[in-house]
Order: C-alpha cells, then structure tokens, then sequence
C-alpha cells in the first residue's frame, strides 16, 4: 500500500501517516503497516509528500530501512563492484545463491512429530478441552494423510488450496479443516520453524445460513418418554439439560451432579466450562426440569473404577441407544424397498442442537429479554435476535412446561396360597 495520509478522531494527533512495508510482517503473517501520528495537518502532509517521492524511487520496501539495512546495503554493493559486478544486482545475487544454497533444516522436519508436539501442547500448555484436541488432531491427521505430507517441505500453497476446494465435502467442514491447519502452522510460525502462515490471508468457502428448527411440544414428549423408557434411563438428564436447561452437547456430557442447584423455587444449572472458556454462566431451567432431572438416577456404574466421574454422553458407549430413543421418538422418517424390503432413512427432523434451540425459543417467549437470554445460552443478543424469535407461540411454551414424567406404577403379584 502507498503512503495515505488520513484524518481521524484522535483527541491529540489526528493525522495519520500510513504505509505497508512488504518485507516486514506481523506476528500472524500479514504484511506490516507502518504508522505515524502528527497533532498538526501541515506536518503530516509535509511527511506524506516525501514519503511518496521516496516511494517512487525506491518502493514501499525502501522507505523503513533503518541504520542496519542500509549499512548492510553499502556492505554488499561495494564487495560487487569491488569484484567487478558493477552491473549485477542485489536480487540476481540472492537468487544465484538460493539455487545452489543447501535446503535449511526446518524443511526436512518429519509433519508427524511435529503434529505429535502441536496437540501435546494444546493439551497441556494451553488445557485445550478433550473435544478439542481429538477435534485437531482428526482433521490434521487425516490432512496429512490425505495429501501425504511428511515434511514440512510438502507443506505447499496447492496442498492448502486444496483444503477450500475439495468436492463432496461441505463448505463447513472445509471451513473446519481450514481453522485446524492454520492453528499449527501458527504454532510453526512461533517456534520460526516457517516463516509465515498462508492460511491467514486464504479466503474460506462461504455457507448458507440455516434457520435453526425446534421440537414442537408433542416432539418434546416423545423424545423425553422415550429416553426414559430405553436404556434404564441413562440419557434422560443428558437430554434434559439441553431440552430444559439450554446446555450445549459438549456441556451436558461433562456436567456433575453438584453443579444443579436450588434457589427458591427455580432450579439453576452452572455451566463451568463452555464453549467461551473461562466464562463461566448459569441457566435458568424450565419449570419442569426437576421432575425429568430426578425421574432417573445418574448413569450406573460400569467400566468407571470407584470414586470417578462418570459422564453423562460417553460416544463408543451411548450412541446406538441414542438412536433407538430419536427413532422411537418419530424424529426419522423411514420408508421400506418394496424390492428389497430394506428400511431406509428419507428424511430426518433432527438437528444438530435442536434440544438446546428449543430452550432458546422457550426462554425468549417467557423473558422478552434478548440480553438476559443470551447470557443464559453464552450467544450473543445479535444471534438471539436474529435467529429465535418467533419460532415458537406461547401457547406451545405452557405445553412443554407441562410435560412432566409419567409415574412408573408397577402391579403387586397375586398373592398365592400354600399348599
């Protein structure tokens, strides 16, 4: 960028001076952008002027030389002339030498170990949460294999193209795989294994903005009923805190017991880490959280030794009951071959957080407060605004309050007489 000269709003120097520098760059790999306040307008253009004179001569990349550079200039311009090179450029010098220069040691560094240090740190330094790092170290992993990097030499611009355009594979899962690479090649920018990060300045794949869909009260029956009458129970609190207390998946799975408290009449659940860690929230549950909440015990004890936490979502081991509960629910639409007779899935009523998007919906129709329930929910009242309301009546919220569990009454033998 040429010099500009700007007026701003600074109480005490509001001309501003500034110009980009393309040999200098910031600690996240853009171009650097050189600054410089004046309080009077004549100086400032006075500075302006030279600097754009200078910058006709010598580029943008002239204009920050300090005392070194130059020095360093003069150095190498008096040992080519004193060679006899009085025509030879400083950049025909510097490409000679890099065509026969030896490959630095960075680029031979093996992309598996380094990824191995990458997620060790992210996990100890950083106390990224486990989510997280199976998250990065999956997509990295199978970037690496995908493309075959073994070194960071491999590590090319096409190979970071190829993370955008790659058909089959949806514009969010892109942008996902895209966030991953460019956290470690940010962390190999610190530890100057490279020099810059590319992904930072790459432009990621656009995505449609999906209305978020909510369970109508018949659905909310339904899907609660159904967790309490499959698996014991085991996911009933699981999904009543995303249902009736707006927790996120990740969030409901690592809540403990003592984390669900009484103030008064309203249940409170305090959400320790979320997806904006560090800030910690507490949520105001519907009505009738309490009764799903006690209706079934804490997941029983299994592979868990004594005295541990066991989470309330564990993947490999909770899965296949979550799907018999959806599917019991009514939540999939299936039809059946009439060929073959094989049941296929044609159409879905699920949503990725749709238990916690109807809590949203339910919490605005009662408040009438955006902020509040964003503060609740750990959004934003922008997303609150514009994404739930009016998706669900009030006539609908007093509906679901009034979903309550149905008492298990269980018949007493006859009793028999002896002989």
């Amino acid at each position: 960028m040429l010099p500009k000269i700007y007026r701003t709003n600074h109480p005490t120097a509001p001309w501003l001076v500034v110009y980009s520098d393309p040999t200098d760059h910031d600690r996240h790999g853009k171009v650097k952008r050189i600054r410089r306040w004046f309080a009077q307008e004549a100086e400032a253009r006075a500075h302006h002027t030279s600097l754009v004179r200078a910058a006709a001569n010598v580029g943008t990349a002239g204009l920050n030389m300090d005392a070194k550079a130059r020095a360093d200039y003069f150095s190498s311009r008096h040992l080519l002339d004193a060679a006899g090179l009085q025509t030879a450029s400083l950049t025909d010098v510097v490409r000679a030498h890099l065509a026969t220069a030896p490959v630095p040691s960075n680029v031979t560094l093996r992309v598996d170990a380094l990824l191995a240090q990458f997620i060790e740190t992210k996990r100890n330094d950083e106390n990224a949460a486990p989510r997280t790092v199976r998250n990065l170290w999956y997509r990295l992993d199978s970037w690496r294999e995908r493309e075959d990097l073994r070194t960071v030499g491999d590590i090319s611009q096409e190979t970071l193209l190829r993370l955008r355009s790659r058909p089959g594979v949806s514009a969010q899962s892109r942008i996902n795989d895209m966030a991953a690479a460019s956290s470690f090649l940010s962390w190999l920018v610190e530890r100057e294994i490279v020099p810059t990060n590319p992904l930072l300045k790459l432009r990621r794949p656009r995505t449609d903005v999906r209305q978020p869909k909510v369970l109508r009260p018949p659905q909310v029956r339904a899907l609660l009923e159904a967790a309490l009458a499959l698996g014991e129970g085991r996911l009933v609190r699981y999904l009543a805190l995303q249902l009736l207390a707006g927790l996120r998946p990740s969030e409901a799975a690592e809540l403990r017991p003592e984390q669900v408290t009484t103030e008064g009449t309203v249940t409170l659940v305090r959400v320790l880490r979320g997806k904006k860690r560090g800030k910690i929230r507490s949520t105001t549950t519907l009505p009738n959280f309490r009764a799903w909440w006690e209706a079934a015990p804490w997941p029983a004890r299994t592979k868990e030794p004594e005295g541990t936490h066991v989470r309330l979502w564990d993947e490999l081991r909770d899965r296949r009951l979550f799907d018999a509960i959806r599917e019991q629910a009514g939540l999939h639409e299936w039809t059946t071959d009439p060929g073959t007779g094989e049941r296929r899935r044609t159409a879905s009523l699920w949503q990725s957080d749709i238990c916690r998007h109807t809590w949203i919906s339910v919490r605005i129709q009662q408040t009438r407060n955006e902020a509040l329930v964003a503060f609740e929910a750990g959004n934003s009242p922008e997303i609150i605004h514009g994404h739930y309301l009016a998706l669900i009546s009030s006539e609908e919220v007093r509906q679901i309050e009034a979903i309550r569990p149905q008492r298990l009454t269980r018949r007493k033998p006859a009793p028999t007489t002896k002989p």
